[in-house]
């Protein structure tokens, strides 16, 4: 839907969809652009091209809207380190009331929540500044593979016994 009126009000014009104004009948606008980020990042180039147009066939743009749609929930799957494959044969067989929502809110707070956690394995302290990316993964406890020794991971700087 949100995409769908977006098309139709010609809004959809700009190079980053994130940066949309959103009309005031959405109540959450941070998570319409949350969830506009996320689309904007998995659709395609002709995708975005005929959603410029507002004079679009409602079939074709419901085409659109949909892939896109669908992409954007495999990705946010994806982001959130779990497997398409598997989240779609539990949706199958999930009762309809307990997937989840196909909405901009639903996915907007999806979207929030993983750019905090990016923000907060970076250090920052604004998500909004955070860029739609796969969480960095941990380094699992003890020396890293490649790294013989803890003087070699830290550049020779490990303090002797005697220091300690």
């Amino acid at each position: 839907m949100l995409l769908t009126d977006l098309c139709r009000s010609g809004l959809l014009k700009t190079k980053t969809w994130a940066k949309v104004t959103v009309p005031r009948k959405y109540n959450e606008p941070q998570s319409a652009r949350n969830t506009l980020e996320l689309c904007d990042r998995v659709a395609l180039d002709n995708e975005k091209e005929a959603l410029n147009n507002k004079n679009l066939a409602d079939d074709q743009l419901m085409s659109h809207v949909s892939n896109i749609q669908t992409r954007a929930f495999h990705k946010m799957w994806e982001y959130e380190g779990k497997t398409v494959d598997v989240e779609l044969q539990v949706r199958r067989k999930t009762n309809k009331s307990q997937t989840q929502e196909p909405t901009y809110m639903a996915l907007g707070k999806r979207v929030r929540l993983h750019k905090q956690a990016l923000a907060k394995s970076a250090g920052n302290s604004d998500y909004n500044r955070e860029k739609l990316r796969p969480l960095p993964k941990e380094m699992p406890p003890g020396t890293p593979e490649d790294t013989k020794s803890l003087r070699g991971l830290f550049g020779g700087a490990v303090a002797s016994d005697e220091e300690l």
